[in-house]
């Protein structure tokens, strides 16, 4: 089975997670609010998965959520099955 890369964005706040969310709509990038998965161990319930992998494209649109510190972390991940693993990009 081939692996799937795809990035994952821990919020600080649920508000946070959802109104960058919308940003990231509005700037033609998919993505889907997902309960933060139980192996990261920060940030809120709440966290962006988004197919792409291009960091720089992800975060431009919501670079303000990084200032202000509104983003807690992100993660490079594979997806196999329903294996899933991540790896600690950037710690906020």
């Amino acid at each position: 089975m081939k692996k799937q890369p795809f990035t994952m964005i821990v919020f600080n706040s649920t508000h946070a997670a959802i109104e960058a969310s919308e940003i990231l709509k509005n700037n033609k990038q998919v993505n889907r609010i997902v309960n933060t998965p139980g192996k990261i161990e920060n940030g809120c319930g709440l966290s962006i998965y988004v197919n792409d992998t291009d960091i720089d494209k992800i975060t431009e649109p919501i670079q303000s959520f990084l200032d202000d510190k509104k983003v807690k972390a992100i993660y490079s991940g594979e997806k196999e099955g329903l294996s899933r693993s991540y790896t600690l990009i950037k710690e906020i």
